[in-house]
């Protein structure tokens, strides 16, 4: 009886870790998807701006502008995104 309260426990234990593995592994599986998104966002906006510079004797000076704006926005956030999940790393 002794020994299979032991091995429950041991169990136990390594169900536990795992458990505590697989939801730390989960925050930092949806940290890099958010992160992803947007670079992927950043990207697709800095194509959109190259694509204009291309054209810019066509460009509107404001358009270009309001793209550039976005694309800053863009970068912002995604290096506001990633300090924060560091914070978020360090403090736990």
């Amino acid at each position: 009886s002794a020994n299979s309260d032991l091995g429950s426990h041991c169990r136990n234990s390594r169900f536990a870790r795992a458990h505590d593995m697989v939801e730390q592994g989960h925050e930092a599986s949806l940290a890099l998807i958010k992160l992803r998104v947007v670079a992927s966002i950043t990207v697709i906006a800095a194509i959109e701006l190259l694509e204009t510079f291309v054209n810019i004797d066509q460009a509107d000076k404001s358009d270009v502008l309001w793209q550039l704006a976005i694309l800053l926005a863009f970068v912002l956030s995604g290096v506001l995104l990633a300090w924060m999940d560091r914070l978020h790393a360090v403090r736990d």
